[in-house]
């Protein structure tokens, strides 16, 4: 867990037997749901994490990232975000952003941000469910 005075960080296990990280392979939007596509970096396997009710999203590389990776890095250790890929974040910086940019949005104020932090992205969804994870089986 990560807390600073603005944001709690918490590694999010929605689901058991997840590989520990994953790389983006494909982001997908469509009439406020986001489809996010991920590949295990040690293996093959694929999952989609599908996002309902999406208020916001962003995705980056870790260098316009620079200053939470070095935030987490020095309270929490590397192994914290290099060894996961799921985060929920309370008192979070970019739901509080989005808040200031909207005129009035009930739904703002009752968004959850999730991100994930690929091995070659990191995406940051503000939402009003929590994401569903899919396992995407070969054919």
């Amino acid at each position: 867990m990560y807390n600073n005075v603005a944001e709690l960080w918490t590694q999010w296990k929605p689901v058991v037997g997840l590989a520990l990280k994953y790389k983006v392979d494909r982001i997908v939007e469509r009439d406020g749901t986001l489809a996010v596509t991920l590949i295990e970096c040690c293996d093959d396997g694929k999952i989609v994490v599908t996002c309902v009710g999406v208020i916001a999203a962003r995705s980056v590389t870790e260098l316009f990232r620079y200053r939470l990776i070095s935030e987490l890095d020095k309270k929490c250790g590397t192994e914290f975000y290099a060894a996961w890929t799921f985060f929920k974040v309370e008192n979070s910086r970019y739901a509080e952003w989005v808040r200031s940019s909207q005129v009035s949005n009930s739904d703002v104020d009752d968004g959850m941000h999730f991100s994930i932090v690929g091995s070659n992205l990191i995406v940051d969804v503000l939402a009003t469910r929590d994401p569903k994870i899919e396992l995407i089986k070969d054919a």
